[in-house]
C-alpha cells in the first residue's frame, strides 16, 4: 500500500531515541516558519539560486509551497533567505527572535498561484530559477520563476484563478504525487546536457522529459534576464494555456505505484527508482524502456513498500533506500546485476520504525548520509564506520579522527553497548530534534557543508500548519578532533574549572540589534548589531563554548538553544508567528 497520504505521509506515535553520543550536539537554527492559527502551510521546498555570495553570509532564493484547507488558493512562494557562513553571528536576526519580529534574514520575493496542492518541487540545475512541482494530478508543472507574475495581491482570495505554468509534462495515466527528480552534475562538477526530469506515478511508470525538447525550451533554461518580460505585479494572463511536452521515455517495470526516483549524477540517462512493490529499479534509457537490473524485496518481505532513494554524488557513488518500516539501506550500484534481483546490501541501519520518506546523501563530503520521516527526527549518518576496511572504497566520511570516531570512543568506555549508545547504531553521529511532528521533506545546502533547509507537516498535532527551518551541525561535531579542540582552546579554563576569563572573550551585546557585532568569540565573526540581550560573552549553561557570540546566551546566529545550537532565531513572513524551534540533536 502507498505509505503516504494527501497531507505527506502516514502518521505514527514519535519516539525520539536519545543519542549519548551526541549529547552535547549542536544545530543551527536560521529561521523557522511555522503559522499558528493560519490556512497556510508552509510545506515542501527547495533551495535556489544564490543572489549575493559575500565572505560573511550570502542571500539566497528559497521556495517553499504553502498548502491551505481551501479558503485561500495553494501557493508557490520564492523567498530570500540570508545564510550565515559557519562561525558568523547575525546578530540582527539574534534580536528579531528575541523581540518576536519577523527576522530580517528572510523575505518574500514573489507568490505564485498553484492549481492543487504541491507535494514535491525540485529545482532544475542548469537554470535554479526553474522549478519543476508534483501536484495530486496526472502532469508536473515546469515555472521559470523570475519571469511569473507575482501574485501575492490575490493569495487570500479563494476565486483567484492559479498562475500558468510556463510548460507541462504530460504523459502519465495515473496521479503522480511524490516521486520527482532532476539530472544534476556529479562530483567534478560536470552536467548532463539539457534538463532531464523523471516522475513516477500510481500507474506503476517512470517517465523521463528533457526540458530542452520543449518548444521554447532553451529560452525557457536560458540563464539570466526574464524579470523584465511580464508585468510581476500584475495577474495572470487569462485564457492562456501552457505547451505540453510528452515523456520521451516511458518506464515500466514496477508492479506497484512508484514512491521514488533519482538520476545518476552527471548523468541525463541512468536513474533507480522504487515502490510500494518493494523493489529497487536501474535504468539506462540509452539501452531501452525495461529494468537494466531490479532488487526484488530489497528490504525484505516484511517491508513492502520502499519510500525513498538516492544516490551519492560524493565518495563512492552509492545508493541508499528508505523504507516504511524505518530501515535504510546502502547498496553499490556496481553489483547490482541482472534481473534476478540477488544481491546484498553493504549497510543496514534503523533508528525507528517510522517510515522514511526522504533520504540524501550529503553533495559535499562522501559517505554521510541524512534520512527522515514520521519519527520527526532527521538522522545524520556517516556511512564509512558501518563497513570493513575497504569495502565499497571511496568515501572518506568524517575522518578517522572525526566526531564519530570519538563519540564512539566515549560511548564505549561509559559502557554503551554499538558505540553509539544503548541499542543505536555506531554510524549515528547527529540527530536533528527541532522538529515536533513528521518531516516531509529536507535538502542539504549544495555548497555550505552540513547545512540543511527541512520541513514538517504539524497537521495533527496543530489542526493546522507546518514547520520550516534551516540549520547547521556544529563545527564541533563535525571537525576532526585536533580542529574542535583548537576551536575551545582558547576556552580552556571556563570548561575545566569553570573560570571566567579576566578581560572579555567576546563582549556584551549591544542591545536593539544597535552595537556593531558585539558578543562575538575570537572564533567566531559578528555580523551586524549588537546581541539579543546584551551577553557579557560568558556561555549560557549547556551551550558549548567556542560557538558562542551574539549575546543572548551565546549562540552562533541565533537565540541560545539547549546543547549549543550554532544559530538559531524565528522568523515570520506573509502572516506567519515567528518560533523559535530548539534543534537540539539528541540530548
Amino acid at each position: 500500500m502507498c505509505g503516504r497520504s494527501g497531507t505527506g505521509c502516514r502518521q505514527h506515535t514519535r519516539a525520539l531515541a536519545k543519542a549519548e553520543h551526541t549529547a552535547h550536539s549542536a544545530a543551527a537554527e536560521l529561521p523557522a516558519l511555522r503559522p499558528s492559527s493560519s490556512p497556510r502551510s508552509p510545506f515542501i521546498h527547495s533551495w535556489g539560486p544564490i543572489l549575493e555570495d559575500g565572505p560573511l553570509r550570502h542571500r539566497q532564493v528559497v521556495y517553499l509551497s504553502e498548502r491551505t484547507d481551501g479558503s485561500e488558493p495553494n501557493k508557490l512562494v520564492v523567498m530570500e533567505m540570508g545564510v550565515c557562513r559557519a562561525r558568523v553571528a547575525a546578530a540582527d536576526a539574534v534580536q528579531a527572535a528575541a523581540d518576536g519580529r519577523e527576522a530580517p534574514s528572510l523575505k518574500r520575493r514573489s507568490t505564485l498561484l498553484h492549481p492543487g496542492e504541491v507535494n514535491k518541487i525540485r529545482e532544475v540545475p542548469s537554470n535554479p530559477d526553474v522549478v519543476v512541482t508534483h501536484t495530486d494530478a496526472r502532469e508536473c508543472y515546469v515555472w521559470h520563476t523570475g519571469r511569473q507574475a507575482d501574485r501575492a495581491r490575490e493569495a487570500a482570495d479563494p476565486k483567484a484563478t492559479p498562475s500558468v505554468a510556463d510548460l507541462i509534462l504530460v504523459g502519465h495515466a495515473d496521479v503522480a504525487e511524490f516521486a520527482l527528480a532532476a539530472a544534476g552534475p556529479d562530483a567534478s562538477g560536470a552536467a548532463p546536457a539539457g534538463a532531464a526530469i523523471a516522475s513516477g506515478g500510481r500507474d506503476a511508470a517512470v517517465l523521463v522529459w528533457n526540458l530542452a525538447d520543449a518548444d521554447g525550451g532553451a529560452a525557457l533554461l536560458a540563464k539570466g534576464g526574464g524579470e523584465g518580460e511580464v508585468d510581476r505585479a500584475g495577474p495572470a494572463p487569462g485564457g492562456r494555456r501552457p505547451p505540453a511536452l510528452a515523456a520521451s521515455a516511458t518506464l515500466r517495470g514496477h508492479a506497484a505505484p512508484v514512491e521514488d526516483v533519482v538520476f545518476k549524477p552527471g548523468s541525463a540517462c541512468e536513474l533507480a527508482s522504487v515502490g510500494d512493490d518493494g523493489a529497487i529499479l536501474i535504468w539506462d534509457t540509452r539501452a531501452g524502456t525495461a529494468p537494466a537490473c531490479a532488487v526484488k524485496a530489497a528490504h525484505g518481505p516484511s517491508s513492502p513498500d520502499v519510500q525513498s532513494v538516492d544516490w551519492a554524488r560524493a565518495g563512492a557513488g552509492h545508493l541508499a533506500t528508505g523504507c516504511d518500516k524505518g530501515g535504510v539501506r546502502v547498496w553499490d550500484p556496481r553489483k547490482l546485476t541482472g534481473a534476478g534481483g540477488a544481491a546484498a546490501p553493504l549497510l543496514e541501519l534503523a533508528l525507528s520504525t517510522g517510515a522514511v520518506v526522504r533520504l540524501e546523501w550529503a553533495p559535499t563530503v562522501g559517505g554521510v548520509l541524512a534520512s527522515g520521516g514520521d519519527d520527526g527526527v532527521i538522522a545524520l549518518w556517516d556511512t564509512t564506520r558501518g563497513r570493513a576496511a575497504g569495502a565499497g572504497g571511496g568515501s572518506a566520511g568524517l575522518g578517522r579522527d572525526g566526531p564519530t570516531s570519538r563519540a564512539a570512543a566515549a560511548a564505549a568506555a561509559d559502557g554503551a553497548p554499538g558505540g553509539g549508545g544503548p541499542n543505536l547504531p555506531p554510524e549515528l553521529f547527529f540527530q536533528h530534534a527541532g522538529h515536533r511532528a513528521v518531516v516531509a521533506d529536507f535538502q542539504w545546502h549544495p555548497t555550505e557543508p552540513f547545512t540543511m533547509l527541512s520541513v514538517s507537516d504539524d497537521t495533527d498535532r496543530t489542526g493546522g500548519g507546518g514547520t520550516a527551518q534551516a540549520w547547521r551541525v556544529s563545527e564541533l561535531i563535525t571537525l576532526p578532533e585536533a580542529d574542535a579542540l583548537a576551536l575551545l582552546r582558547p576556552h580552556e579554563e571556563y570548561i575545566l574549572k569553570g573560570k571566567v576569563p579576566d578581560g572579555p572573550v567576546g563582549g556584551g551585546g549591544g542591545g536593539g540589534g544597535g552595537g556593531g557585532g558585539g558578543g562575538a568569540t575570537p572564533a567566531v565573526k559578528a555580523e551586524g548589531g549588537g546581541g539579543g540581550g546584551g551577553g557579557d560573552g560568558t556561555p549560557a549553561a549547556g551551550v558549548s563554548p567556542g560557538v558562542s557570540a551574539g549575546g543572548g546566551g551565546g549562540s552562533e546566529g541565533g537565540a541560545a538553544g539547549a546543547g549549543g545550537s550554532e544559530g538559531g532565531g524565528g522568523a515570520g513572513a506573509g502572516g506567519m508567528d515567528a518560533e523559535m524551534a530548539d534543534a537540539d540533536g539528541a540530548e
